[in-house]
């Protein structure tokens, strides 16, 4: 259950508290915490159900006394609290911060980081659908050409759902030095929550990016399938001049003739490995107008970037 879904008033959380609902008690509340080994009652802040980072099982909740220090304790076990002013033990709230955290990994579509830049959500609207957001911060970074036809396909190239679809396009900011090709892109790759890579990196980089990225283990250790979108930075002509790079982007995008044997670590067999998915890429190169690259024009729209980003500081 994430951490929005918390209870409006003090009945719903003590019903909560004694099931594995436990998780709606506002973080930083105060509670009651009962010791089931020697039945005894603690008063302890509610700190949720990350530690430093990591995201505890289900049933554990993570709390905090100066008596115990932090402690991990099962939800079932906490029986009453109240609320607890953040205006004061000021002290303690930054201990408690220092250690308690949401996860590592950005939450994908929310478009914050964890680092000093702004977070983009200070510069859209947070109540607006996803693709007014995207519309929205496009502009700020950037002037698009034909603006009113060209947005709403680069929207929707950004967020198709490569593990529903079976076609694929390569999304091209092009653009001189300066014009925001490169911000645009960083935005496109938040979507997903996935690290651009820059020109130089090789086709294995990007072979094995494209591998870490497409699976996951969820919580209950089944593998399933991401959506991604694999951004590439700066290309220039030499790139695409790399053959198995420009093959990896041209077969890439349809699943059909995406899969590529690859050698194996045990001698005389290979494995297989699927390039097929979305892609950005930023440049200031027309690569697709030479002859050598005529096999890639198709699979691409062109987003062309006119001025200098207007967000300085993302």
């Amino acid at each position: 259950m994430s951490n929005d879904i918390w209870a409006k008033n003090l009945a719903k959380n003590e019903e909560a508290a004694k099931s594995n609902e436990g998780r709606v008690i506002r973080i930083f509340e105060k509670i009651r915490w009962i010791d089931p080994n020697v039945n005894k009652k603690y008063n302890v802040i509610y700190c949720g159900y990350y530690l430093e980072g990591e995201l505890l099982p289900e049933e554990i909740r993570v709390v905090y006394s100066k008596l115990l220090g932090f402690k991990a304790v099962k939800a079932n076990e906490i029986k009453a609290f109240k609320i607890f002013s953040l205006e004061t033990d000021e002290e303690i709230l930054g201990l408690i911060k220092s250690k308690v955290s949401k996860p590592k990994v950005r939450k994908k579509g929310k478009f914050s980081r964890e680092d000093t830049r702004d977070p983009y959500y200070n510069y859209c609207d947070n109540n607006a659908p996803i693709v007014i957001k995207l519309e929205q911060l496009f502009d700020k970074l950037t002037k698009i050409s034909n603006r009113d036809v060209v947005m709403p396909v680069l929207v929707s190239s950004i967020l198709i759902p490569s593990a529903l679809c079976s076609n694929y396009l390569i999304t091209v900011f092009f653009g001189k030095s300066g014009t925001g090709k490169s911000s645009g892109l960083k935005l496109a790759s938040e979507v997903y929550d996935c690290p651009i890579l820059s020109s130089t990196a090789t086709y294995a980089g990007i072979r094995n990016h494209i591998e870490e990225l497409r699976m996951s283990i969820d919580e209950n250790g089944e593998e399933t399938e991401e959506n991604i979108l694999i951004c590439l930075d700066d290309c220039n002509e030499a790139t695409f001049k790399e053959e198995k790079i420009y093959t990896l982007l041209k077969t890439g995008t349809s699943i059909s003739n995406a899969k590529t044997a690859i050698s194996s670590s045990e001698t005389g067999k290979n494995q297989s490995f699927n390039a097929a998915c979305p892609k950005a890429i930023s440049t200031c190169d027309p690569f697709w107008i030479m002859p050598e690259f005529h096999e890639i024009r198709r699979r691409i729209i062109i987003i062309p970037t006119e001025k200098q980003a207007l967000m300085r500081n993302l």
